[in-house]
C-alpha cells in the first residue's frame, strides 16, 4: 500500500460494544511495519508467503480460514505480511481488562467466548458476530481458526461451523448484496517452539459464498456442512495433512527427512515452499503404504526409530548429510570463517546472551504448555531486548558523549545480534559435520549402523508410490 493510499483511506468504521472501530488505521499500519515487521523477521530464520496475490482479491471482503498450530504466533503471520489488517477473533476472557481490551482493538482482535469461560456463549458472541458482518460489508478482512483449539500436529482438524455460520450470516444481514470470499490459509513450521526457525504461510483459492445462496436457502443445515467440508479439502491442501494414526509422528519426521534430503540430492532449493511440496507429496506415499501395507509402515517405523536413535546420540543435524558440507574444503573453510567472525560472536554473545536467554528461562519455568513458548518466547523478548538495547544507548552516550554514536549504536545491536545467532548456528554446523566425519573414519559401529538406517530409510521413502 503506498503512502498516498495511507493519508486518502476512506474513514470506514463500525461499532462494537459501544466503541467506535476503524476497518483500517494508519496507527495500526504503522505498528506492523515498525513493532513487528522488524522483530518478526528476526525471530525467524526464513519467512516465506506465497500465493496472496493470486488468491487474495483486493477489492472484496475476505473471510481467512487459518490452521492453527503455534498459538499467538499465528496471529503474528497476518500481522507481518503487507498492509493486511485482519480482524481476527481471540479468547474471550483475555479481554475483561480495560486496558488490554484497549490495546487488542488496537491490534485488531475481537472477543470469541467459549463454554470454558463461564458464559452465554450464544449471547456473548452475537455482538461479536454482528461486528465481523460489519467489516465484511465494509469490505474489510476477518481472520478465523475454523479448527478451533491450537495443537502443534500436522493435520487439520475437523472444522467447527462457526465460520460458516459467520459467512452465511453476514450475506443474510447484508441481503446477499456483498461478494465474500473465504481464503483457506495454511500457516506451517519447521520448529514452532523454537526462536530462529522457518515459517511458511500459504493462501489457496477462495470460496465465492454466493454460489451457495440457493443452497442455503432450500436447507441452511445442509449448505453450512457442505461449505464446511469444502473449506476443510482446502485447508488441507495449504499444510502437509497427515491423518491421525498410530503411525503419525513418524510419517511426520521422515518426511521431514525425506524432503530435505531428496530436495538436496535434484540440487532445488530448500525454501520453504519447496520443503512444503515434497513433504506434501511423501506423506501422501507413505499414508498409501500405513492404509495397504502393515508390514511397510512397520518396517519404515522401525528403521526411523534406529536412525533417529543414532543420529541423536552422535547430537547430529539433519543438514549434516547435506552432500556440500561433505567435502574437506567446506571443513576447511568454514573454520577459517568461525575464527575470522569470532571476535564478533563473542562481543555480541557478551551483550546479548542475557536478554536472548532470559525469555527462554522464564517460558519454560512457568509455562507448562508448549504449545505457548513461541509466543511468550517472542513477547517476553521484545521487552528484555527493548530494555537492554535502550540501556546500553544510555551507557554509550554517557560514556562518549556523543548521541549520534549511541544511535548508530542503537541500529546496529538488532543486526550484531542476529549475526551473533547465526555463527552460532553455523558453528554447531560444522561440528555436527566433523564429528561425522571423525566417527566414520574411526569406523564407529553406531555411526556405520546410523548411516545405514539413514539409507534404508530414504530408499524406502524413494520407492514408495
Amino acid at each position: 500500500m503506498g503512502w498516498g493510499k495511507v493519508f486518502s483511506e476512506k474513514r470506514r468504521f463500525f461499532h462494537f460494544h459501544g466503541t467506535r472501530l476503524p476497518v483500517w488505521s494508519t496507527g495500526y499500519w504503522i505498528a506492523q511495519a515498525k513493532l513487528v515487521g522488524i522483530t518478526y523477521t528476526l525471530y525467524h530464520s526464513k519467512f516465506q508467503e506465497v500465493g496472496w496475490k493470486e488468491h487474495v482479491p483486493d477489492d472484496k471482503p475476505i473471510l481467512f480460514a487459518i490452521s492453527h498450530r503455534n498459538a499467538f504466533m499465528d496471529s503474528l503471520a497476518f500481522v507481518h505480511i503487507h498492509d493486511s489488517q485482519v480482524w481476527q477473533l481471540a479468547r474471550g476472557d483475555a479481554f475483561k481488562n480495560p486496558l488490554m481490551r484497549k490495546l487488542f482493538y488496537f491490534f485488531h482482535m475481537l472477543p470469541i467466548w467459549r463454554e470454558r469461560d463461564g458464559v452465554d456463549t450464544r449471547e456473548a458472541n452475537e455482538e461479536t458476530f454482528n461486528a465481523c458482518y460489519d467489516i465484511l460489508a465494509l469490505n474489510g478482512m476477518v481472520g478465523i481458526y475454523p479448527e478451533g483449539d491450537c495443537i502443534n500436529e500436522r493435520h487439520i482438524r475437523p472444522l467447527k461451523k462457526g465460520i460458516c455460520r459467520i459467512a452465511f450470516g453476514a450475506m443474510e444481514k447484508y441481503n446477499w448484496e456483498i461478494d465474500l470470499h473465504i481464503v483457506p490459509v495454511g500457516v506451517s513450521y519447521t520448529d514452532a517452539e523454537k526462536f530462529g526457525k522457518r515459517q511458511l504461510i500459504q493462501f489457496g483459492p477462495a470460496v465465492r459464498v454466493q454460489t451457495y445462496k440457493e443452497q442455503y436457502q432450500k436447507n441452511s443445515a445442509a449448505a453450512i456442512n457442505t461449505l464446511k467440508d469444502e473449506l476443510q479439502l482446502r485447508m488441507q491442501d495449504q499444510v502437509v495433512h497427515i491423518p491421525r494414526s498410530h503411525n503419525h509422528h513418524d510419517i511426520d519426521q521422515a518426511v521431514v527427512i525425506g524432503a530435505r534430503a531428496f530436495l538436496k540430492e535434484e540440487g532445488s532449493p530448500y525454501t520453504p515452499i519447496a520443503a512444503l511440496r515434497k513433504e506434501q507429496e511423501l506423506s501422501k506415499k507413505l499414508e498409501t503404504i500405513r492404509l495397504n501395507d502393515h508390514e511397510g509402515i512397520s518396517h519404515l517405523a522401525k528403521t526411523l526409530h534406529k536412525y533417529v536413535k543414532g543420529r541423536d546420540a552422535f547430537d547430529l543435524r539433519e543438514n549434516t548429510f547435506d552432500q556440500q558440507r561433505q567435502s574437506m574444503g567446506y571443513r576447511v573453510g568454514m573454520l577459517l570463517v568461525l575464527l575470522l567472525t569470532f571476535p564478533v560472536f563473542i562481543t555480541g554473545w557478551i551483550t546479548q546472551i542475557i536478554p536472548f536467554r532470559l525469555p527462554q528461562w522464564i517460558v519454560r519455568k512457568n509455562i507448562k504448555q508448549r504449545i505457548f513458548f513461541s509466543s511468550l518466547q517472542y513477547a517476553i523478548g521484545l521487552f528484555t531486548f527493548t530494555f537492554f538495547y535502550l540501556l546500553y544507548f544510555i551507557l554509550a552516550w554517557v560514556l562518549s558523549g556523543h548521541f549520534w554514536m549511541a544511535a548508530i549504536l542503537l541500529l546496529v545491536l538488532p543486526v550484531w545480534g542476529k549475526s551473533t545467532y547465526l555463527w552460532w548456528r553455523a558453528y554447531k554446523r560444522w561440528l555436527s559435520v566433523v564429528r561425522l566425519k571423525i566417527k566414520l573414519r574411526r569406523k564407529d559401529d553406531t555411526a556405520v549402523h546410523m548411516m545405514a538406517d539413514r539409507e534404508e530409510l530414504l530408499r524406502i521413502m524413494r520407492n514408495a508410490s
